[in-house]
């Protein structure tokens, strides 16, 4: 063999061991950073919405290590699947019950990330027609991800009876009366001859404001706390200018709900003044003289302010502009002098009220 080749060989196989030499101590040989395998999803809901069966849910913000954050880019696939039998380990053997669902259930889906709804950081996706299929049957539901190569455990694991769907409301309407939108609708046919719908608890309310000029859309928001039980409700929060869309949705249970009644709209210009302060009452301190009056409740209400006049003053003047409690200590005072008060509440549209009653009290 030629002496220059050899000599190259030599003189690579020296460096290669250098390397390897170099990479070898106390701490071992040179090591790969082991992959993060993504966290699994844990708040999933799954509820009936009519007809169809919609899974609902948040990514984890961080993978297993809950330090590396979840890039939602490198997700591709979403696996949803359902078992019609309960799944759990088998007792004496550390065996997964994540394992055992995937062995005895079903595929219901495999879908890319792109056909995934999402709102707000919230994703979801709708099955439709699930009730000609499990009419009258209890299925388990769970999903679970793929991200970058990797596959995250299952989610947990949910438990649904697929009912006969409830209709939607009826002749949903609207009016609008100063600063109040009044919702009127008729409850829905859950009784024919060939069918009975499920009991009705009651109904939530949706509502969307669509702003002029705003390129970001707005989504339907519910806005009642409580279940609504009667065919009637009442929106004070009208503050805000734009067009208000409402929907009602039938609630059967908390996994089983109607799909959206017709959409009523309005559009609304808050040109309507907050209510008047009322019930102001004056004590007198060593620091100066404590205002408080009843609060106001116009769910838009911004500040209040306060007009004060002195004495032998004739007019009353602006004492403090932006009060934003329903009470005020006026410090600015002398001793034997007169004072009388009046107040006025300002909405977020700048809209200020009439006058209240005017009170007085000698420091």
């Amino acid at each position: 063999m030629n002496t220059k080749i050899i000599s190259k060989i030599s003189l690579i196989l020296l460096i290669f061991s250098f390397i390897i030499l170099n990479s070898c101590g106390k701490r071992g040989p040179l090591k790969l950073d082991p992959q993060i395998f993504p966290a699994k999803i844990k708040d999933l809901t799954v509820i009936q919405v009519g007809n169809n069966l919609k899974f609902q849910w948040k990514f984890p913000e961080f993978l297993k290590d809950n330090k590396t954050v979840l890039d939602i880019s490198l997700i591709k696939k979403i696996y949803f699947y359902y078992s019609e039998r309960h799944v759990a380990s088998i007792s004496g053997k550390r065996t997964n019950v994540s394992d055992i669902f995937i062995k005895k259930g079903r595929l219901l889906k495999k879908t890319d990330i792109q056909q995934i709804l999402s709102n707000n950081g919230e994703y979801y996706f709708i099955f439709p027609d699930i009730s000609g299929k499990f009419l009258n049957k209890k299925i388990f539901t769970a999903l679970y991800y793929s991200y970058n190569k990797l596959s995250s455990s299952l989610s947990e694991i949910n438990e649904i009876k697929i009912m006969l769907p409830v209709k939607p409301v009826r002749d949903l309407s609207l009016i609008n009366e100063n600063k109040v939108i009044k919702l009127k609708w008729a409850r829905p046919v859950t009784k024919t001859k060939k069918r009975k719908s499920p009991e009705i608890a009651g109904f939530n309310i949706f509502r969307k404001i669509e702003i002029e000029d705003e390129k970001k859309g707005t989504s339907f928001v519910k806005l009642n706390r409580d279940i609504v039980l009667k065919e009637y409700f009442e929106d004070k929060d009208t503050g805000q200018s734009g067009k208000h869309n409402y929907y009602i949705s039938v609630v059967v249970s908390d996994s089983n709900i109607s799909e959206k009644s017709n959409i009523v709209s309005v559009n609304i210009k808050d040109i309507f003044p907050p209510e008047i302060p009322r019930n102001i009452l004056i004590f007198k301190s060593s620091n100066g003289l404590m205002l408080s009056w009843r609060k106001v409740s116009d769910k838009d209400l911004s500040h209040y302010k306060i007009y004060r006049k002195s004495g032998n003053e004739t007019d009353f003047k602006v004492l403090n502009t932006k009060i934003i409690e329903n009470k005020f200590m006026d410090d600015k005072v002398d001793k034997g002098v007169n004072y009388s008060y009046y107040i006025t509440s300002v909405d977020n549209n700048g809209n200020e009220s009439d006058n209240s009653e005017s009170q007085s009290e000698l420091f």
